[in-house]
C-alpha cells in the first residue's frame, strides 16, 4: 500500500463519517433558535401589560389581541415550524406575518 491509497482511504472514511453525521449541524441551529424564540414568546406573555402597553404606546390597533397573537406566534409557531425543517422553512412562517403589523 502506497502514500496515495492511504491518503484516498482516509479520505473516503471522512466522507462516510461526514455524510453519517451532517444532520447535527442543521439540528443544533434549530435546536438554538427554536429557543430562542420560545424564549421571546415566553417573556411576552410573562410580561403581558408592558407588551400591550407598548403597542398602545405605538398605536398598533387592537393591542391586547395583537400582542397576544405576536406573543403566541414566537412562542408556538416558529418552534413548530423550525421543528419540521425544509417545507415549513420554505413557507412563510406567522412571526414574519405579524411583525408586519408592529
Amino acid at each position: 500500500m502506497d502514500f496515495r491509497d492511504t491518503i484516498n482511504r482516509i479520505n473516503d472514511l471522512t466522507f462516510q463519517v461526514t455524510d453519517k453525521l451532517g444532520f447535527i449541524a442543521p439540528l443544533a441551529t434549530r435546536i438554538v433558535i427554536g429557543l430562542a424564540f420560545y424564549q421571546a414568546g415566553s417573556g411576552k406573555f410573562r410580561h403581558f401589560e408592558n407588551v400591550v402597553g407598548f403597542f398602545q404606546g405605538i398605536e398598533v390597533p387592537f393591542p391586547a389581541f395583537n400582542a397576544g397573537l405576536v406573543a403566541s406566534t414566537r412562542c408556538c409557531g416558529r418552534c413548530w415550524a423550525l421543528s419540521r425543517g425544509g417545507p415549513a422553512q420554505r413557507a412563510r412562517p406567522p412571526p414574519r406575518q405579524t411583525l408586519i403589523l408592529v
